[in-house]
């Protein structure tokens, strides 16, 4: 038998690739690598003097790249991994062998592997080497060396840092947009506001001038009539409406006082009943809404004016009440300096602004008119000076009528109770008393006689109720 025989003969065709793979199975990655390059490397040229392959013989020169790449594995002998590997299978097999008898069995086995792949034939080498290992050239392309792994990070390293400034950059500005957006949505806002307080303001000055316009055409107009109107052949012009009552009293002229009775009464009703042409500028009741509806037009007459007074004849017993005009709607409580209350006019009748809304002056009066429209004036039926006290607490004070008579004190009549005794006096006097109190009423219509001067008319205007049983109107008459 031959030592070493040819692969052909070694073994069946169809177990020399299994064997193969057994065999290199030992081996590591390193000798794989050394035994491929030595299989595909040139062949050493001969030298000069030994003779060289003659040339048609390609096999020969294959064989032995074959044999020289078999005999420099053999030479080097088995690495770290392989030798593990083989240490491995024989202690497997032999695990009581000692270590200097498996350092000899390891080189022996070794030395059988290498054997066996050049028995198994270098066709069967080449192909499993072609299958398990790669080129040279491939791995030399796919690993890259230190110096171009270290430039490859360095150009990324610059790229991120680009990025990053890049970013840096594109949040700041589009924080600057943002704030500039904030800040243009902040004065759109404010113009809006601006704008609407413009309007407003355009809207109230319109229907404030529409107003001016209309008084100032009143105003005209009234001191056209005061003023063309001249006496013609010293005719006694023909009798006109009684100026309007003012609400404040006054008491009438005694005996023996001619001068006061024929001296003028006040300035206000001078103001008002002189003929000469005055510019006096008009105020105004209160502050104008700022609709655009146009205000109503005002009549000759002032109609609060006569609420008030037919009101305040409705409290006889207070006859030093009054109120002072300041403006149209506008007045004081018992003089200049009073308090100052506001009205006007509804549906419901004269109405008083008290707090956030509005009170019947009727109830206001009740209510607060002891307290604010100035002290009692000496009763002459009780000889005795009252006492400043709400309506509220005369009731709580006297609670019945046969109470009061029990204890000896008078009870202020209510409402029902003055009509009562208004009716029954005034059906008691003559014919020309009777006349003359119908005019005294709480009516507005009421006229007074053409034949009597003007000051008496704003005596008799002013004028209030007589008190049930008191005898001052008589006496005066």
């Amino acid at each position: 038998m031959q030592k070493n025989p040819p692969y052909e003969k070694w073994k069946a065709s169809e177990l020399r690739l299994p064997v193969a793979q057994q065999a290199l199975g030992f081996l590591s990655a390193e000798l794989k690598e050394a035994l491929a390059r030595g299989l595909s490397c040139e062949p050493p040229k001969p030298e000069p003097g030994e003779p060289g392959e003659p040339p048609g013989e390609p096999p020969a020169a294959a064989r032995h790249r074959f044999d020289v790449a078999l005999n420099t594995l053999l030479k080097s002998g088995a690495d770290e991994p392989t030798a593990q590997a083989l240490l491995g299978a024989i202690r497997r097999q032999l695990p009581a062998l000692k270590a200097p008898q498996a350092a000899t069995l390891l080189r022996r086995s070794f030395r059988h592997k290498v054997n066996s792949l050049r028995c198994l034939g270098r066709r069967v080498l080449e192909q499993l080497l072609g299958i398990q290992v790669e080129p040279s050239e491939r791995a030399r392309k796919r690993r890259k060396t230190g110096r171009e792994e270290e430039k490859g990070g360095r150009r990324l390293r610059a790229e991120l840092d680009a990025l990053k400034s890049l970013l840096d950059e594109g949040l700041q500005q589009r924080e600057e947009a943002e704030r500039s957006q904030s800040a243009l949505i902040s004065k759109v806002e404010q113009l809006s506001q601006c704008k609407l307080h413009a309007e407003q303001q355009m809207r109230e000055a319109q229907a404030e001038s529409q107003w001016l316009r209309k008084e100032l055409a009143l105003a005209r107009r009234q001191d056209l009539e005061n003023c063309g109107e001249p006496d013609a052949n010293n005719v006694h012009p023909p009798p006109t409406k009684p100026p309007l009552r003012s609400s404040s009293w006054s008491p009438p002229p005694q005996r023996g006082e001619k001068a006061a009775a024929t001296a003028p009464p006040s300035p206000k009703h001078s103001a008002r009943n002189r003929g000469a042409c005055s510019s006096e500028p008009r105020s105004f009741a209160m502050a104008r809404s700022a609709s655009l509806k146009p205000p109503p037009e005002p009549q000759l007459t002032d109609e609060v004016d006569e609420m008030w007074r037919s009101l305040l004849q409705r409290f006889p017993q207070h006859p030093h009440w009054c109120l002072v005009k300041e403006k149209r709607c506008v007045y004081r409580m018992g003089s200049q300096t009073g308090k100052k209350i506001l009205c006007r006019v509804t549906h419901g009748g004269l109405q008083v602004r008290v707090g956030g809304g509005w009170m019947a002056a009727l109830s206001f009066l009740e209510r607060y008119g002891p307290m604010n429209m100035g002290r009692y004036a000496e009763d002459h039926q009780f000889n005795c000076a009252s006492v400043d006290v709400p309506a509220s607490m005369e009731r709580l004070l006297v609670p019945t009528k046969s109470w009061a008579q029990r204890i000896g004190i008078s009870k202020s009549p209510d409402i029902r109770e003055q009509r009562r005794m208004q009716d029954k006096t005034v059906e008691e006097l003559p014919e020309e008393a009777r006349s003359f109190g119908a005019k005294m009423a709480w009516s507005n219509v009421a006229k007074p006689d053409e034949e009597v001067d003007e000051c008496e008319k704003a005596h008799s205007a002013l004028q209030p109720l007589p008190w049930p049983g008191d005898t001052r109107s008589a006496i005066e008459r």
